[in-house]
């Protein structure tokens, strides 16, 4: 438990740094937005310690994102709040999920869709591989609603060292604001 609130205050500790880095050039219209939504995340049940065949895990999501140019950002997220099906048993599952993607984006108009590389950390309690780093790449597209509002969809498989060619991946939906 001590080891993944580390790790949590970690990566929230990174992301805002290197967003703070990044900031130092910023330009007069502010660069950050933040993001809230909600997070499902497949996990490979086998590789965690349980025999069921689903592990799924929902959850409320926050992101603070850099935009370095317009087609360039950096993304630090969160999974905060979670709830987990582990299959047909009633066991219950602690997850804490954190990411940091650079998005490559392109535009079409109204439509926004980017590509993500990343890394990511993902702990599950109590869970035989409890802590894993994973490489994240995924895809995603933004919708803007107005100026400073935007809608957000996201796909991402994680490789966390998962044995036997399965794979773990997660799903975001939210609305990002962009600060004036």
């Amino acid at each position: 438990m001590l080891a993944r609130n580390s790790m949590s205050k970690y990566f929230l500790s990174l992301s805002l740094l290197l967003s703070a880095f990044v900031a130092s050039n910023a330009a007069a219209v502010s660069p950050f937005s933040l993001g809230l939504g909600v997070q499902s995340l497949y996990l490979s049940s086998v590789e965690r310690g349980f025999d069921e065949q689903d592990l799924d895990v929902i959850g409320a999501a926050v992101a603070l994102q850099y935009h370095i140019s317009d087609q360039v950002a950096v993304t630090g997220t969160s999974l905060l709040a979670s709830k987990s099906f582990v299959g047909k048993s009633s066991k219950e599952l602690s997850t804490s999920a954190h990411s940091i993607d650079v998005q490559l984006r392109t535009s079409f108009g109204v439509i926004r869709p980017y590509l993500l590389v990343g890394v990511g950390y993902i702990a599950t309690s109590p869970s035989v591989a409890n802590e894993q780093f994973a490489l994240r790449l995924g895809f995603g597209v933004e919708h803007p609603l107005t100026t400073n509002l935007g809608l957000n969809l996201a796909y991402t498989l994680n490789e966390a060292g998962v044995k036997g060619g399965d794979s773990e991946s997660s799903t975001l939906f939210g609305l990002s604001y962009r600060f004036p």
